[in-house]
């Protein structure tokens, strides 16, 4: 699926698993848009075909924004994130640079849809992520997850096992067609809805 597509449904997934876990305070409200976020576009970190590239850099720009204002508000409001990660900005944060690090250059050796969408780069990532700042953990998971799902919806193959097996597609749609335009609206309209709901309570 396109980069839209797989944002919007992520963070509409990451703040419905937030929802459900638990009560939705700042800190939780926050972690859930920022891990899932940047869960959701990861993966496509291994994209390396023209017009596709540029939509996977422009909406990495997006995400980064995004982070930057939700650390900004995290800060204003004192709900933590931020804390969080400069309590450990020691060996802490050296060891899970050091393996991101070497996650992200063997994504770039690897094919699209291989190594990056795999659940050893997952599993990884997690570990990474939870020595830097463990509360965005699960909903990191989530945005993941959902990345891959909808890219199972595609005609290419997501190497979940890799490197072993084929991988698996449903072959229900092109990555770009016109399902593609359906499940952003209806990410749209969970995001939204989801929100409103939430604010609400």
């Amino acid at each position: 699926m396109m980069c839209r597509t797989h944002i919007v449904i992520g963070i509409a997934s990451g703040i419905t698993a937030a929802a459900i876990a638990g009560p939705l305070t700042a800190e939780v409200w926050y972690s859930a848009v920022l891990g899932a976020a940047v869960g959701s576009i990861l993966p496509d970190i291994d994209t390396r075909a023209g017009r596709r590239k540029s939509e996977v850099f422009w909406s990495g720009i997006a995400v980064a924004a995004l982070t930057a204002v939700i650390l900004v508000l995290d800060s204003m409001s004192g709900t933590g994130i931020c804390d969080a990660v400069l309590a450990r900005a020691d060996d802490t944060l050296l060891q899970g640079g050091i393996l991101l690090g070497l996650l992200l250059f063997g994504m770039k050796l690897s094919g699209h849809r291989s190594f990056s969408h795999s659940l050893a780069a997952l599993l990884m990532l997690l570990i990474s992520l939870k020595m830097v700042c463990p509360v965005l953990v699960p909903f990191f998971a989530v945005g993941f997850v959902s990345h891959l799902l909808l890219d199972m919806l595609n005609r290419k193959p997501v190497k979940l096992f890799y490197p072993f097996g084929r991988g698996f597609a449903l072959r229900f749609c092109s990555a770009d067609g016109k399902m593609n335009n359906v499940l952003f609206a209806v990410g749209c309209f969970w995001l939204l809805a989801a929100t409103a709901y939430l604010t609400a309570i």
